[in-house]
Formats: structure tokens, sequence, C-alpha cells
């Protein structure tokens, strides 16, 4: 059967009608998802689920204000929901597939200092010209040393890493600098440009107090502050910082720094500030996430200085810090500062530090001790060591009242037999020993302390 056509007729323009109202149940549906709660994680991630779930979790707990640390610790528990027995990433690709998340979505906000919904603040256009320029160019006002706050390890535009383990003097030793700095005065040898100091410290304010009067150090503001202090040294306690966001702490730090000239910024310790908990400090993305606030600082003109840890176990030079290499790679020194070796006889106020620069004026070793005037440094660690064996033998000689040979002072305090006979000629030029025999080998030279 052949139906009739249908007919039209034109009564008004599309622009002059409005739209059908929504259906009830679309309506109800959009209620529902609007006033409900986010959708739950699966309680078993499936074989070919993975990548999905993983970024799924990873932007909600983006939007829901998360630090990319938080977020990389949490999906490396989800992980283990894997159905297989062996889990699909491994935490590098966790932290890693974070990092995009969140770079994706929100690269913007530290700029900007609001979120923002896609990653376009302080980013180019993907179609603007990209600018080259010659090598030439790019160095001609650029001088072949930056102009150091602390000589070869701290400047204006660079970040200084230093690690160390615990209670080996980190914080004193930065505090030490620190004063050295504010006063322009040199340290451990090395000269300093006089420049005010903004620290972000972990340290309670009696511990301050005490590094502070041990140093000689003065200049430290009041606890009822935040943010204060005088002109040279600035200070922001921990718990003053609240539940403030590591960039935001950051930029109101550069703001603070500027507005009060100050040239350098302390952060002991590292991870404790910009949140980096459990796993997340092995995670590059999250590392990466961290330094970046701070690289804005240092771009900014500021001298950063980072304190952070060594692993416990025994590592290379400049490789034994803990965590990540993202972090030694995102730094411009790395400085370690150990206990030198007991075989040099230093001391327990002695120190050494080693360190890795991508400038050439940086020392790759400097001996120093702590003493009532402060840090000041070892000119020569093996001829205080040879200064120490010296005495030892003298001590040995004075204690005893016969002859002795020189092999058995050497067997006696566990020193080399050669080392021992210059130890020997050296105190018989000074008129402290007497020596009798022809050293010959049926008449040994014998030795005793003058009378």
């Amino acid at each position: 059967m052949t139906r009739p056509p249908h007919l039209w007729e034109l009564s008004s323009h599309p622009n002059e009608t409005g739209l059908a109202a929504p259906p009830e149940w679309l309506l109800a549906d959009a209620r529902r998802r609007r006033n409900g709660a986010a959708e739950k994680l699966p309680a078993v991630i499936r074989d070919g689920e993975w990548h999905k779930t993983m970024v799924s979790g990873a932007g909600t707990l983006r939007r829901r204000g998360f630090s990319e640390a938080a977020a990389v610790a949490a999906l490396i528990a989800e992980n283990g929901k894997y159905e297989r027995e062996i889990p699909a990433g491994s935490e590098r690709e966790i932290g890693e597939l974070v990092a995009d998340v969140y770079e994706r979505y929100e690269g913007g906000e530290f700029l900007s200092g609001t979120p923002s919904e896609k990653n376009t603040a302080g980013k180019k256009d993907s179609t603007a010209p990209i600018v080259f320029t010659p090598l030439s160019s790019l160095l001609e006002n650029v001088p072949p040393e930056p102009p150091w706050v602390v000589s070869g390890y701290l400047a204006p535009g660079s970040i200084t890493l230093l690690a160390g383990r615990p209670k080996v003097g980190k914080s004193t030793f930065a505090f030490a600098l620190l004063g050295k700095v504010a006063s322009g005065e040199p340290f451990v040898g090395l000269s300093t440009s006089a420049g005010g100091v903004l620290l972000l410290t972990e340290e309670r304010h009696d511990t301050i107090a005490e590094k502070a009067r041990a140093l000689g150090l003065n200049s430290f503001p009041a606890a009822s502050t935040p943010i204060a202090g005088n002109e040279s040294i600035h200070v922001l306690m921990r718990h003053d910082a609240g539940s403030v966001r590591w960039p935001e702490i950051v930029r109101q730090a550069m703001a603070y720094s500027a507005q009060s000239e100050l040239v350098v910024l302390v952060v002991d310790t590292f991870d404790r500030w910009s949140g980096l908990r459990g796993d997340a400090e092995n995670a590059a993305g999250a590392v990466n996430e961290a330094l970046e606030p701070l690289q804005y600082a240092a771009a900014a003109g500021l001298a950063v200085l980072l304190i952070s840890h060594q692993r416990k176990s025994s590592g290379e030079f400049g490789e034994a810090v803990r965590g990540s290499s993202a972090l030694t790679g995102g730094v411009d020194v790395v400085v370690e500062l150990e206990r030198p070796s007991r075989t040099l006889q230093l001391g327990s106020h002695a120190r050494v530090l080693r360190a890795v620069s991508r400038f050439s004026s940086t020392p790759e070793e400097l001996y120093l001790e702590l003493d009532e005037h402060g840090f000041v440094p070892i000119e020569s660690p093996e001829q205080v060591k040879s200064d120490n064996e010296r005495v030892r033998v003298l001590d040995a000689l004075e204690q005893g009242e016969e002859l002795v040979s020189t092999d058995q002072i050497a067997d006696e305090l566990e020193l080399p037999k050669r080392a021992t006979r210059r130890y020997l000629s050296e105190l018989l030029e000074k008129g402290l020993v007497t020596r009798e025999g022809a050293g010959k080998k049926n008449d040994p030279y014998t030795w005793r302390a003058s009378a």
C-alpha cells in the first residue's frame, strides 16, 4: 500500500522556535549524577582495565585537590588489587602516569595561583613560532662564573642540594652558612656575598634558638609570627604554614623574598615541606612536580638551598642521596656532608663536603670542623693526620722509661713503620726525643723521650 506523501508548512524560522523541554528521565539522571558520590574504583582491577582505572583515579584525586605525591601513594596501594599475581604497573610507571594526568589538566596552577581547567596557563600557544637563538648571542652576557653567594656552592638562579645522614649536622651546617651569608663574612675559607635569607624550617623554636646561640646568630625572630625577622634572616616554621599547599608556599616565599630583598631561600627538609611521603619520594614524576616551584624561584633570581637525606645503604659519591635520581638530576649542585674516614683521625667534630656540580669552580672535597667559633676549614687532612700520629708517638715514649726500637713503637701504635721512622726523625730534630744505636740490623736505633 502506498502511503500519502508528507506535506510541510514553513510557519516560523528555526531561530524563532524554542527548545523542547527535556524529558523527565534525562533530568532525573542529571540530578543523580550531580548529587551522587563519585564512582568507586572496582574491588578488583581486571586484565586490560589497569591503565583506564589508574588514569580515572588520578583524575579524581586531582579534582579533589590532592597533591601529586598523595595521588601516587594512593594509586600504588590500589595497584595491589590487580587481578594477576604480578602487578600491571611498577611504582615508576604509576608516578609517570600521575605526573602526566596532573600536567595535562593542572599545569598552570602554580603560575596563575588558581586551578585551571586545562593545561594552558603559563604556556605558549602551540601554534606560535618558536624563537631560535645563536649560541654566541645566548652566551654574550653570561659571565664565566655565576655571582656566587657562597663561592662554588650557592648562586642566584641555581639550586643546591645538601644531603647527609641523620644527625650528621646538616641543619647546624646550614645555620652556620646562613650566618656568614647574612654578615658577608667568609665561610670555611670561601668568600660570600652578603644578603638576606628566608629559611623554611621543620625545626622547633627551641632547637632553632639553641643553634642560633651556639653559632653566634642573634637575628632569628620571635615565634609569634609565621614569617618575620630582621633585615638578615627570616623564618617560616613548618607548623605555621598549616595546610597551605607546597606550590603556594613557594609562591608566597618568592613574593616575600622580593618584598624584603632576600637573596637565598633555604628548605629544611625538602621532603617534609614538599609533601613527599613514602613511595612518592622514589617516584620521578612526584619529585619533578615538587621541584618545579623551586625552579621558578631560582629562575626569579633566588639562590635555592635544599636540605635532604642520604639513603641508609652506602652509595657512590653523588649517588647516595635518598629517593629518586630525579632530585639530583633536577638541581645544579649536589653536596654531601659526611664524617671523614676514621683513618684520617680528624676527630668527632670533623666533616667533609663532597660535591658534584654543573660549575667547574665547585670544590670536589672540602674538610672542615666545628669549634667554638663555628665551622673552620681543615687545610690539609693528611697533615692533620700526620700531626696526630706524631703526638701519639711522643706520648708513647713519654709514658715509658726504657729504650724502645722503631719497630716496637710502630707495632704498639699500629702505625706504618715508614711513617713511624719519619715522625721519630722529626721529633729528634726538635729535641723532643733522644736516640741510641747505629741504626743497623744488629744495632737498631732505640728511642726515649728527652728528659
